[in-house]
């Protein structure tokens, strides 16, 4: 993981520790930490100003291609080639919750703004709404034809949005 100045184009930090092809990254709310994903099946937690590694969170048992923060910056949401999303405490590292029920590789998911919901995409060309709490499906949104690469929220958490490999991009109701 390398971090830039956007202004300058200089590169800041280095944050190396994955042992295999990193998939995704993402910052903390507040900019202090970010996270990384990769096909060693573990997630790091890095420190921004330091650079220093703060946690690793090892769980999946496949390729991990996906993290991102909760809007709060409390919680981490991974997914992976083993088919689960799993949601994890930023500060202990402790994994808090295992959602299942897609049928392939979850590629994205992502929290409602105000992180009550859950969406996930999924190679099995399917998204699904889940209840962060509890871990429960909500709904299976069907209609794409092919897999399904990226998710989110609007802002205000009443639509979502989801690209597919089906050449199309939708927009459904919560």
């Amino acid at each position: 993981v390398r971090i830039w100045d956007v202004e300058t184009g200089q590169q800041l930090k280095v944050l190396a520790g994955h042992t295999a092809k990193m998939r995704a990254c993402a910052f903390s709310p507040d900019g202090s930490k970010v996270v990384s994903a990769s096909e060693d099946k573990t997630l790091r937690v890095w420190d921004t100003e330091t650079g220093a590694q703060v946690n690793i969170l090892q769980a999946h048992k496949a390729k991990v291609f996906f993290c991102a923060f909760s809007p709060d910056g409390s919680k981490i949401v991974s997914t992976s080639r083993d088919e689960t999303i799993r949601i994890w405490d930023m500060e202990t590292g402790e994994q808090l919750k295992v959602f299942e029920g897609h049928e392939d590789k979850v590629t994205c998911c992502a929290f409602s703004p105000n992180s009550s919901l859950l969406v996930s995409a999924s190679e099995d060309k399917t998204l699904r709404i889940w209840d962060a709490q509890t871990g429960a499906t909500l709904k299976v949104l069907l209609g794409h034809e092919d897999k399904v690469s990226f998710c989110a929220f609007s802002p205000d958490g009443f639509k979502i949005v989801s690209a597919s490999e089906d050449r199309t991009v939708r927009i459904w109701d919560v």
